[in-house]
């Protein structure tokens, strides 16, 4: 899935500036796909360049300068046909996976800050996607809520039970190495392995 095609997908929804079409990326697909102005401005400007989009007229009275988009019927085939092509396959990518992989190099004291922070980043998922649910929504789009609400919550239920229990595990074991420091990675700590 590439960035014009989230920006049709955006745009089947309502007609959208870039900067609308940002905001909606970051509310509803920012917890499992990311894009940055960099990317979305030049695909929709590709979009438009390929007739699967026009410009309006410039935006309101607060950004007279400001490009709205919409959707045209080409565009809406290509949608189509790429969503048609989708696999059901993900790809995770996770800075807090890798740390927590490497948690025996971590002092205790990160181990609770990742993991805080990792709850409160589902708590705040979990928010914003409750707030849509009173929205009325295609069926599709409820799915797709739903899925990530459960994502969302079993998040937060392994993080509160797994993410205490290595914070413990690994005070345990810096208990039984010696180290005289739970908040200190034990010197040349070991990995586990074959």
């Amino acid at each position: 899935m590439d960035v014009r095609t989230l920006c049709l997908g955006v745009l089947s929804l309502e007609d959208a500036s870039g900067y609308e079409i940002k905001q909606t990326l970051e509310d509803v697909f920012g917890s499992f796909y990311n894009a940055s102005f960099g990317s979305i401005y030049p695909a929709l400007s590709r979009l438009v360049e390929d007739k699967e989009a026009t410009v309006l007229a410039a935006g309101d009275a607060r950004f007279p300068d400001r490009k709205r988009y919409r959707i045209t019927e080409s565009g809406r085939s290509r949608l189509s046909t790429t969503l048609s092509k989708s696999r059901g396959r993900d790809t995770l990518r996770s800075e807090f996976l890798v740390a927590m992989f490497f948690a025996h190099l971590l002092p205790v004291s990160e181990l609770r800050r990742l993991t805080d922070e990792k709850v409160a980043e589902a708590r705040g998922i979990q928010s914003v996607l409750q707030s849509y649910s009173r929205v009325h929504l295609a069926e599709g789009q409820c799915f797709a809520l739903r899925y990530m609400l459960a994502q969302a919550r079993g998040q937060i239920e392994f993080l509160e039970g797994e993410g205490r229990a290595i914070v413990q595990a690994m005070v345990r074991e810096r208990q039984v190495l010696g180290v005289a420091e739970y908040d200190q990675p034990p010197v040349g700590a070991a990995t586990t392995g074959t």
